[in-house]
């Protein structure tokens, strides 16, 4: 095994970790900026899970053949499917209204 031994001043150490440790995050608002990001990214990827549990459950209504189980199951899977969708827009909505309430811009 070979070992590397460095040699560093503080001056360097210093540098280093001033390096690691910008960021543009400047204000709050950036923050909020971030978080905003996120969730909006979050909102996409949920709504594309809940759009391909609806094909999931046409799949399985299409392929139930007729058995009343199978078919009560695809038709569940697809109304909880949408009920999940219209929850998450009017929470979507909600979150818009209060930021018009309070005068708040993105």
């Amino acid at each position: 095994m070979k070992f590397v031994l460095f040699a560093l001043d503080a001056e360097s150490i210093m540098n280093i970790v001033n390096a690691q440790t910008q960021t543009s995050v400047q204000t709050l608002g950036d923050v909020q900026g971030i978080i905003q990001d996120i969730v909006g990214w979050a909102q996409v990827f949920f709504y594309v899970i809940a759009a391909l549990f609806i094909l999931y459950g046409a799949w399985d209504y299409l392929n139930s053949g007729g058995e009343p189980e199978k078919t009560k199951k695809a038709k569940e899977r697809i109304l909880y499917s949408l009920v999940a969708i219209a929850i998450a827009v009017i929470a979507g909505g909600v979150v818009r209204m209060v930021e018009s309430f309070i005068n708040v811009k993105p």
